[in-house]
C-alpha cells in the first residue's frame, strides 16, 4: 500500500528511525579521542596483557555461598559450552558439592540448585546426583528451547547412568535411561557416551564398572543419539567403525579406545567428536553427521573447541581455526598466544568477540576477551589460583548468559574453594575497540552493509509447516544474507521460526520477522493475522527481543505499511511500544523498521 505524501511530524519521524539505524554503527571523526579514553583496559598482545600495570577489571561479583568453616560449599559449574542461564538470563545453575582436592567417591553425592541473580543469589535446591567428576561435573544444563534442566545421575538401583530431567515451571520430573553429553541445539536429540570407560584423570564417572572393560573397541557401544522426549536410544558410530577410521592399517594389540566429548554445529547439522586412546597416544577429532554419517578428520591433540559457523571450528590450543573439510589443516589462527583456553564467541551478529581464559600461570588465572577487528586483547581478571594445578583444579570455564552480557565462572581466588562469580561486560561490547576505525557489527549499520535479501514465498511441506531445511539449503544456494520472516501465512509461522532461526544462524543468514499492520489483518482485511499474537505489537517486541536473546542472527523486526496505520502507530507509541520492549529485555532486542511507501523530495534527503 503506497502513500504518496507524508505529514511532517510522520516525516521526521521515519527519519529519525532510519537515520538511528545508518549512523548507530558509524565512528565519526570527532568520536575518535572519546573511543582512545575508553572505560576498560587493553593490550596488543598477551604478553603485555600478562604484564600489565594499573589494569582496570570489571567488578567480579561471588553469587555462591560458601557456608561456614565447619561446614564449607564449594558450588560450580564444572564446565563451559553448556546453556547456564535461563532463556530470561535470571537463573544460572550450580552443582554443590563439599569435598575437594580428592578423588571422587561413590558415595559423594552433589546437590543440583538454581542461583537467582536478581533474588540476592538465592540457591534453590532442585535434585542431587552421584555420577559427576571434577572436570565437567554432572553435565548440568537447560535444554535449548525448553523450561527442563538436564544433568547426569546413577539409576535409583545403581546398575547405570541417566539423566534427569526437571521442568523449572511446572517441577515436573522424569528420568531418560541414558546420561548426556550435549543436547542438539534445537533441543530434541541429545549425544552421549560411556562416562564410566573414560579414562584420563578427573574424567570418568565412578561406581558403575565399564561392562567393556578389557576390550580395545567394543562394537556394541560408542556415540549414541537419544530423543530427549522419548528416551529411545540409537548407537550411531560404534568404538569398532571408530577404531577402523583412526586406524587405517589395523587397531593396536592393547589400549582402549573410548569417546570423551562430542558438540554440535549451530545448525545441528554435524558434530564433533573427540576420539581417545591414551595407551597408544591417540588424541584425535573428527566430525560426522548428526547421524554418524560421512566422517572426516578434524585435527589432532583437539582440545577445547568452539564452532564459528557450521563449516569452521576454533581451537583453543593455539587459537588455530580449522575447516570442516576433512584435511585437518589449520585455516588461520586467530590470536597469538602460547596457553590454552576454554574459548567461546561472544553472542551477537559479525562474531568479533571471543573470550577464553588460561589454566595456572606462575599461580594466577587470567580472563579475556578478544575484539578480532583490532586485534585488541581485553582483560577482565588476574585470578589467583588456590587450588592444586593436577586433575583437582578449578579452571574458570567461562559460560556466557544468553544474550552475552554476563559471564559466569568458577575460580578460588578467595581462598574458599570453588565458588561461583559472575562479571558484566555489556559496557565493553557497548564501547568496542576502534583502533582501526571499524564499526561494531553489532549495531543498527551492520544490518544493511553486504545486505542481500529474500521475503516471503516459504518452502512448506503438504502438512503446512515450513520445510527448514529445504528453506535454509535454498537461501545457501541464492548467497542471501538476511531473510525476512513473514509470519502470516499459517498459524505455525511462529513455531516454525523458532526451528528455523538456529540453521539460519549456521548458515550465516540474519533473520529479520515481518508482520502485517491492522490494515492487512481482521476486520479490515481477510481472516488471516499475524499469529499468535496478533495486533498487540508491544507484545511482539518483547518476544522478538526474548526470543533474539536466544538467536543473535534475530537482528530486526518489520511492520508493514506504517504510515497507512498512523492512526495506531502515532509517532510517540511507536516509539515507547518499541523501546520499552527493549528495555524490558535487557536492551538486547533487535532494531524496528517500520515499512514505508514513499519517495522522500530532496528537501527531507538535505535534511537528513
Amino acid at each position: 500500500m503506497k502513500t504518496p505524501e507524508m505529514n511532517g511530524t510522520w516525516k521526521m519521524f521515519a527519519c529519525m528511525v532510519i537515520l538511528t539505524i545508518l549512523l548507530a554503527g558509524s565512528i565519526m571523526p570527532s568520536e575518535a579521542g572519546a573511543r582512545e579514553n575508553l572505560p576498560y583496559t587493553t593490550y596488543s598482545s598477551f604478553s603485555d596483557l600478562m604484564a600489565g600495570q594499573n589494569t582496570r577489571y570489571p567488578r567480579l561479583i561471588r553469587i555462591s555461598d560458601p557456608g561456614t568453616k565447619e561446614s564449607p560449599n564449594y558450588t560450580g559449574f564444572f564446565f563451559y559450552q553448556c546453556l547456564q542461564f535461563d532463556p530470561a538470563d535470571r537463573h544460572v545453575l550450580g552443582m554443590r558439592v563439599h569435598c575437594q582436592n580428592r578423588d571422587v567417591r561413590p558415595s559423594d553425592r552433589a546437590e543440583i540448585g538454581v542461583i537467582d541473580l536478581r533474588d540476592g543469589y538465592k540457591w534453590t535446591q532442585i535434585g542431587e546426583t552421584t555420577a559427576w567428576n571434577w572436570q565437567q561435573g554432572a553435565r548440568l544444563q537447560w535444554r535449548p528451547g525448553s523450561d527442563e534442566i538436564l544433568w547426569n545421575d546413577r539409576s535409583d538401583d545403581g546398575s547405570h547412568y541417566v539423566c534427569r530431567v526437571y521442568n523449572f515451571k511446572t517441577g515436573a520430573r522424569r528420568t531418560l535411561p541414558r546420561p548426556i553429553y550435549t543436547p542438539s541445539p534445537d533441543g530434541t536429540v541429545a549425544l552421549t557416551h560411556d562416562f564410566e570407560r573414560m579414562k584420563h584423570g578427573g574424567t570418568p564417572y565412578v561406581g558403575i564398572k565399564d561392562k567393556y572393560e578389557g576390550l580395545y573397541a567394543p562394537k556394541e557401544t560408542g556415540v549414541w543419539r537419544m530423543d530427549l522426549n522419548t528416551g529411545e536410544a540409537a548407537l550411531i558410530v560404534s568404538l569398532d567403525r571408530t577404531a577402523r577410521i583412526a586406524y587405517p592399517d589395523g587397531p593396536p594389540s592393547s589400549g582402549s579406545l573410548y569417546i570423551f566429548r562430542e558438540g554440535w554445529n549451530p545448525s545441528g547439522s554435524r558434530f564433533i567428536a573427540f576420539v581417545k586412546d591414551p595407551d597408544n597416544n591417540l588424541d584425535k577429532a573428527f566430525s560426522m553427521t548428526g547421524t554418524g554419517t560421512d566422517v572426516r578428520s578434524l585435527h589432532d591433540r583437539p582440545s577445547h573447541h568452539e564452532w564459528r559457523d557450521d563449516s569452521h571450528l576454533l581451537d583453543g590450543r593455539g587459537y588455530y581455526l580449522y575447516p570442516d573439510d576433512g584435511t585437518s589443516k589449520a585455516e588461520s589462527r586467530l590470536l597469538e598466544s602460547p596457553h590454552n583456553g576454554h574459548v567461546s564467541y561472544i553472542p551477537g551478529p559479525g562474531g568479533d568477540w571471543l573470550i577464553s581464559d588460561t589454566y595456572a600461570i606462575d599461580g594466577y588465572q587470567y580472563l579475556f576477551m578478544y575484539h578480532i577487528p583490532t586485534r585488541r586483547f581485553v582483560p577482565l581478571a588476574k585470578l589467583k589460583s588456590t587450588a592444586p594445578t593436577n586433575i583437582y583444579r578449578v579452571d574458570l570455564h567461562p559460560r556466557l548468559s544468553r544474550d552475552g552480557r554476563v559471564v559466569c565462572i568458577d575460580a578460588t581466588h578467595e581462598s574458599l574453594g570453588r565458588q561461583m562469580y559472575v562479571i558484566d561486560i555489556g559496557y565493553i561490547l557497548d564501547n568496542p575497540p576502534a583502533g582501526r576505525g571499524q564499526p561494531s557489527p553489532s549495531t543498527g549499520r551492520e544490518l544493511f552493509r553486504k545486505h542481500l535479501a529474500d521475503y516471503d514465498s516459504e518452502l512448506r511441506r503438504p502438512d503446512g509447516r515450513v520445510d527448514i531445511d529445504a528453506m535454509v539449503a535454498r537461501l545457501r544456494e541464492l548467497g542471501v544474507t538476511a531473510y525476512y520472516w513473514l509470519i502470516w501465512h499459517a498459524p505455525a509461522d511462529w513455531d516454525d521460526l523458532k526451528l528455523f532461526l538456529p540453521k539460519a544462524e549456521g548458515a550465516g543468514i540474519q533473520v529479520w520477522v515481518y508482520l502485517v499492520p491492522p490494515s492487512e489483518s481482521p476486520p479490515k482485511y481477510g481472516s488471516q493475522y499475524s499469529e499468535p499474537f496478533r495486533l498487540d505489537y508491544h507484545r511482539w517486541g518483547e518476544e522478538i527481543a526474548r526470543l533474539s536473546l536466544q538467536h543473535p542472527n534475530l537482528t530486526a523486526w518489520v511492520i508493514d505499511d506504517f504510515y497507512a496505520n498512523h492512526e495506531l502507530f502515532t509517532p510517540a507509541s511507536a516509539t515507547a511500544s518499541s523501546l520499552t520492549a527493549w528495555t524490558s529485555v535487557r536492551r538486547a532486542g533487535p532494531f524496528l523498521l517500520p515499512r514505508n511507501y514513499f519517495t522522500i523530495s530532496p528537501v527531507a534527503r538535505n535534511d537528513l
